[in-house]
Order: structure tokens, then C-alpha cells, then sequence
């Protein structure tokens, strides 16, 4: 598994944490002081993460050259589509996997009370 994505997520979530901490930088917060305290934590975590999704983003690198497959041309199917057209019209659905929809007497519905009036 590689864990490069998670880790540019978590510099995002830095990112964004840093952006609200931003927030608190207003001249009329009293606790400023520790808003700057907290975005140099958050700062130094995003250091962290940005410098091992780098490096992790630098060994996972997929090779830009070598054949890729293409497979647009391909349905998966073994013969075109017009070939195959009707090959399962003698197909009888297993009885444990027929829903019966439709079919039988129904059941009389049951009426819903939203509220009861004698409470």
C-alpha cells in the first residue's frame, strides 16, 4: 500500500488548519500570543508532513516510460455485441432468486397514525 496520498492530505489538513488559525490574529484578540504559539506547531508539523510525502512521492514515482495497455478497443465480451444478442432468451431464473413481483393476492395495507389524537 502507499501511503504518499495520506500523507499530502494530512499537508492539506496542515493547510487548513494553519488557515484558520489565521483567524486569530486580529489586534482585538487577547490571546493572540497563543494563536502564534499554535500556528508555529501546526507550521513545524506541516514541515514534517510535507517533507516525508515528498520524499515518499520521489520513491513511488510510477516510470513515465514502458508500454501501458490499451484496452478501449476491448468489451470484454467474447464476440461483438450483435453475435451475442439473444444467446440467453432460453434462460429460466433459479426459483430461490425469483422475487414474484406482481404476482399473488397483496396485502392490505396498514394505515399509519402520524399523530394520535386522544393523547
Amino acid at each position: 500500500m502507499n501511503p504518499t496520498p495520506a500523507l499530502w492530505g494530512r499537508v492539506a489538513g496542515d493547510a487548513l488548519d494553519l488557515a484558520t488559525l489565521a483567524s486569530g490574529l486580529s489586534p482585538d484578540n487577547p490571546k493572540r500570543d497563543n494563536v502564534k504559539a499554535a500556528m508555529a506547531v501546526v507550521l513545524g508539523t506541516a514541515l514534517v508532513d510535507a517533507m516525508a510525502a515528498r520524499a515518499l512521492s520521489e520513491r513511488h514515482v510510477r516510470p513515465r516510460h514502458g508500454h501501458i495497455a490499451d484496452y478501449s478497443q476491448c468489451s470484454g465480451f467474447p464476440r461483438p455485441a450483435a453475435a451475442m444478442r439473444g444467446e440467453a432468451s432460453d434462460f429460466e431464473t433459479p426459483a430461490d432468486m425469483r422475487a414474484d413481483i406482481g404476482s399473488g393476492p397483496r396485502p392490505a395495507p396498514v394505515p399509519i397514525r402520524l399523530s394520535d389524537p386522544d393523547q
